[in-house]
């Protein structure tokens, strides 16, 4: 079973009901007992939704709204019509409109919307509680569809735990809601990857987390006893393809999911080509998903042993040097915590403080809990990644290993830059606070420098302009050398756990979570064959072999000529 077999974008809430228009004509004004007045406001003889029905639209300070697109407003979930109208559409959009090939709808309120206001939907609870009440009633509408011969294929309704929906349900769910056709995806993007989700010592950021995804599967108490999904954040927006390192992270983290019940991972956004430092991370999380009991340390030893075989040991240390520089940069380039620390927002405000969490200062700092690398540790460690994959480029004597190396460099090189833009960015704004004008003057001038404004002077600040032009010299030179591409490593380590006979997958990846186990190689094969879309990122259906293409996808900061903060 795919997980869209269409070539549409995935069904969401805000799709559903979007501002169409009734077909039937209407006074331009009047009243109903109880309910709000209704007018043709643009007096086309024709009601919109709002219009005829502006009690279905959110209360937000003391007006209904019919901002539903983008982070706009939700709709009154307490209204029963309304979401009886938003079942009713949803359904026929699966029987025969735009959605009659899709087996999964993801079914997500709108990201960052704001919650309708009005008595009633404060009184059906906290904001799970009214997100499971609507999949509920579209539950019912989808069954009765197929029992009614209308619907002739199974349908799964996926929604999330997220931002506002985090916190697991309150209330006791139906003792008829359909887990067999419904699943959760948990997305801790507040989260830090300094430490591990369950690591006690990261109380100012993931604790929260931890105790909501706990609530979602260990107590027993709980109220949700499905299916859940993690949707993990190893290349999220802000990242854009930099050259992160999770090792010791997903070894920390995949097999404790695993042990609380999670048997499907996700992450956002996977690079597509030129892996680089990348190749590691997609290597080990693939070995975690297929086995999570897997040794990742023997997993790590293999690879630098197989991937770069005449400088294992120089390559393993600029490795280690470069998760070490990269594992706070949710926090530094990104945000993080339940109160939304962000670190450019901050450095914006003159009034705000820079760095009032533990995780992260600008000098070194060694707290008994929530210590992270901060930002002077930060540059060292990329300094001494440097100088070991120097070390490694000069000492390598294998054309194949060295073209590895080389994309490895491209992208560090691009990282290297934008750790050196920030750095010189928190100088200025230090600077600038302690009223040191010609200082703040002169480090600005390094901010403008390593932000691609005045022509790079010397070595890896290239790197910000380089990626950008479409079959550079160093493109080329790679393309000599198929062996270098770390997606060939991970299948032949497929195909010979297949061969062998190995244990199934233990979780697999959403793109294939649904189908059976042998067919995630036919979608790693899938994914080498196949081409990508303008963004980077190519999907595979599982069923049909077709892809689709969402809009949505990884935009991959290498291409662009200056970093954005």
């Amino acid at each position: 079973m795919s997980c869209e077999r269409s070539s549409l974008r995935p069904p969401t809430i805000r799709t559903i009901i979007r501002d169409s228009r009734a077909t039937r004509s209407c006074p331009k004004i009047r009243t109903r007992p109880g309910r709000e007045p209704v007018t043709d406001s643009n007096g086309d003889g024709k009601l919109s939704y709002f219009e005829a029905h502006p009690e279905w639209y959110g209360l937000r300070k003391g007006k209904r709204s019919a901002k539903i697109d983008g982070a706009g407003d939700n709709y009154c979930t307490s209204n029963p019509d309304a979401t009886r109208e938003l079942a009713k559409n949803l359904v026929q959009s699966l029987i025969d409109g735009p959605w009659r090939h899709v087996d999964i709808v993801n079914f997500w309120m709108l990201d960052n919307g704001k919650w309708c206001e009005c008595p009633q939907c404060a009184a059906q609870g906290i904001y799970t509680d009214r997100l499971f009440d609507v999949c509920y009633t579209v539950q019912k509408a989808i069954q009765q569809a197929q029992r009614e011969k209308r619907l002739h294929r199974e349908v799964l309704l996926a929604s999330l735990a997220y931002h506002e929906t985090l916190p697991p349900p309150a209330r006791r769910l139906p003792a008829d809601f359909d887990y067999g056709h419904f699943s959760v995806t948990f997305f801790p993007i507040e989260r830090c990857y300094v430490h591990a989700l369950a690591d006690p010592k990261c109380t100012e950021i993931n604790r929260f987390l931890r105790e909501h995804y706990e609530g979602w599967t260990t107590r027993p108490e709980r109220n949700y006893r499905g299916s859940l999904f993690i949707g993990e954040y190893y290349n999220v927006s802000s990242f854009k393809c930099l050259p992160v390192l999770f090792p010791s992270i997903m070894a920390a983290d995949i097999p404790w999911y695993y042990r609380t019940g999670t048997r499907h991972l996700n992450y956002m956004h996977t690079p597509t080509h030129l892996w680089g430092t990348w190749t590691l991370n997609q290597y080990l999380l693939a070995r975690l998903l297929w086995d999570s009991a897997t040794d990742s340390q023997a997993v790590l030893q293999e690879y630098f042993r197989r991937y770069y075989p005449t400088t294992a040991e120089r390559t393993a240390q600029f490795y280690r040097y470069l998760e070490q520089a990269t594992a706070n940069f949710k926090t530094l380039k990104h945000y993080a915590g339940e109160d939304i620390y962000c670190l450019r927002r901050r450095l914006a405000v003159d009034s705000h403080e820079i760095f009032p969490l533990k995780h992260l200062r600008y000098d070194a700092y060694r707290p008994e809990t929530d210590d992270g690398p901060d930002v002077v540790e930060i540059v060292e460690a990329m300094r001494l990644a440097r100088q070991d994959l120097d070390a490694a480029l000069l000492e390598c004597h294998d054309e194949t290993e060295a073209a590895r190396l080389l994309e490895d460099e491209r992208r560090f090189a691009y990282g290297e830059a934008m750790v050196s833009f920030y750095y010189h960015l928190v100088r200025t704004a230090l600077l600038h606070r302690r009223q040191e004008a010609a200082l703040a003057r002169r480090e600005f001038l390094r901010v403008e420098e390593w932000g691609g404004k005045t022509p790079p002077s010397h070595g890896p600040r290239r790197a910000l302009e380089e990626p950008s032009r479409g079959r550079c010299q160093r493109d080329r030179r790679l393309r000599r050398h198929p062996g270098h591409n770390g997606l060939q490593l991970l299948q032949e380590e497929i195909r010979g756990l297949a061969r062998l006979g190995q244990p199934k997958p233990t979780i697999l990846t959403q793109t294939a979570c649904f189908a059976p186990y042998p067919l995630l190689q036919q979608v790693l094969e899938g994914f080498l064959a196949g081409g990508t879309n303008n963004n980077g990122v190519r999907w595979i259906s599982v069923a049909s072999g077709r892809s689709t293409l969402p809009r949505f996808g990884c935009v991959d900061d290498m291409r662009c000529r200056r970093p954005r903060w």
